[in-house]
């Protein structure tokens, strides 16, 4: 049987690979020539340059488009895609194109997607790096993780409003994509445009309500404009080095992980006055280290741990009264701080272990009464503390090991009465450390072993008579006790 195809001119030919024809029926001109036909598992084949893992994947039939730049009609079709560009048309009718149906095939310049089309597969156009553009029919529903993986000649992509959902990776390694319109239909980003370094502007719907994943390392990213309708953002814009300012909608209740993890351009990021963000997730701002300075809005509960880790551009902190909990290394390496303020009246009842570790340039601490929990190494390394104050009526009962090691600036510490242990090495290395209070009523049972290891500047215990008699084997014997 027959296939006839059309001649556009002397050097394109409408090309039908089947399942079933033997033989292409080409007329050129006046001339008619047969040619036979390879299946098309031999011409996909060809065409990807190894062996398909599944028959499946690929259709009964595909309709291409074939401009030879230098080879004769019957060379070219013998060689397949040497020295050609290939233009794909889907059939109409197809409402999938399978997963890894045209993966590699490099040689492909445009595709023709039927109006019939609802779902593209998982790596479907994987590395076609010949692709430039894309327009999806208004039928499309969805598309598959790294369905266009690395097609990096790719500029400009579409969606249709209809298309609801885009898979993990789908765009990933698109460096050469510089604009995308997202569909009014989005309601999530799921990942999906990793590594597209020539995007500078993303414009996000206002039908989107949660980002997870993304953006990460968009390098060329300047600017994104995030829709009223956000709730959660997780993963998206990590090591976007080109970003500067971010504005948050007040519909945002959680800036996840590593949402804007190692951003080191970014220098300001605005909350809204009627925010309804509870909580930073860990990692999220992590080595951004062009933010001098955040002001956090009133509805936050929680940072959680390494979120602002490395930010070494900070100077200054204010937590708000609604905070009830920093976890561990929440600031962890941020040199640059020299003020954290907490409210006198606020709900901060944790600070989780090494949560200012090394944070050299602080220089005075004042506790709220409500913290009640302080873990291991919270201030170790903060050479520059000189001074914290513990209120009388503060929950807290006990210090952990390290939690002030290091601290060679610290000259006097007054303890509350609520204290009930101190762990060893709680102080260790406190060099300038010279004279230390515990109120008569203190509630001390547990001072740990060498928990004031290494203070060798200390000199003077003020003291209940007690609290000498229980604990004077914890210190050196030139130290005086005052009662």
């Amino acid at each position: 049987m027959h296939v006839p195809c059309h001649i556009g001119s002397n050097t394109t030919i409408r090309y039908c690979f089947t399942n079933k024809f033997n033989y292409i029926n080409i007329k050129m001109a006046n001339q008619q020539i047969l040619i036979p036909s390879p299946p098309l598992r031999e011409f996909m084949m060809a065409l990807k340059g190894h062996e398909l893992d599944l028959y499946d994947n690929i259709m009964d039939q595909v309709v291409v488009e074939i401009t030879a730049t230098s080879k004769s009609v019957p060379e070219f079709i013998k060689k397949y895609v040497k020295n050609v560009m290939i233009i794909l048309s889907i059939p109409l009718g197809t409402t999938t194109i399978k997963n890894n149906a045209f993966d590699g095939c490099t040689g492909l310049t445009e595709v023709n997607f039927p109006a019939s089309l609802t779902a593209i597969g998982e790596d479907a156009f994987f590395e076609c790096t010949g692709l430039t553009e894309l327009h999806f029919p208004p039928s499309l529903t969805t598309i598959g993780q790294e369905a266009f993986f690395e097609c990096t000649g790719l500029t400009e992509v579409h969606f249709p409003d209809s298309l609801t959902e885009i898979g993990y990776g789908a765009f990933d390694g698109c460096s050469g994509l510089t604009e995308v319109h997202f569909p009014s239909s989005l309601t999530a980003i799921e990942g999906g445009f990793d590594g597209c370094s020539g995007l500078t502007e993303v414009h996000l719907p206002s039908s989107l309500t949660a980002i997870e994943g993304g953006f990460q390392g968009c390098t060329g990213l300047t600017e994104v404009h995030l829709p009223s309708s956000l709730t959660t953002i997780e993963f998206a814009f990590q090591e976007c080095t080109g970003l500067t300012e971010i504005h948050l909608p007040p519909s945002l209740t959680t800036i996840g992980t590593n949402t804007f993890y190692e951003c080191t351009g970014l220098t300001e990021i605005h909350f809204p006055y009627n925010s309804a963000l509870t909580s930073i997730g860990e990692d999220a701002f992590f080595g951004c280290t062009g933010m001098t300075e955040i002001h956090f809005p009133l509805s936050l509960t929680i940072i959680e741990a390494y979120a602002f880790k490395e930010c070494t551009g900070l100077t200054e902190v204010n937590f708000p009264a609604s905070l009830g909990e920093i976890e561990g290394g929440a600031f962890d390496g941020c040199t640059g701080l020299t003020e954290v303020h907490f409210p006198y009246y606020g709900t901060l009842t944790e600070i989780g272990d090494g949560a200012f570790r090394s944070c050299t340039g602080l220089t005075t601490i004042h506790f709220p009464p409500s913290l009640a929990t302080m873990g291991g190494d919270v201030f170790d390394g903060c050479t520059g503390l000189i001074e914290v104050h513990f209120p009388h009526d503060i929950a807290l009962t006990k210090i952990w090991g390290g939690t002030f090691m290091r601290c060679v600036g610290l000259t006097k510490v007054h303890f509350p009465p609520s204290l009930a242990a101190i762990e060893s090495k709680a102080f260790d290395g406190c060099t300038g450390l010279t004279e230390i209070h515990f109120p008569h009523d203190s509630a001390l049972t547990k001072l740990g072993e060498d928990a004031f290891d290494g203070c060798t500047g200390l000199t003077d215990i003020h003291c209940s008579v007690e609290f000498r008699d229980r604990f004077r084997d914890k210190f050196h014997d030139n130290v005086q006790f005052h009662m």
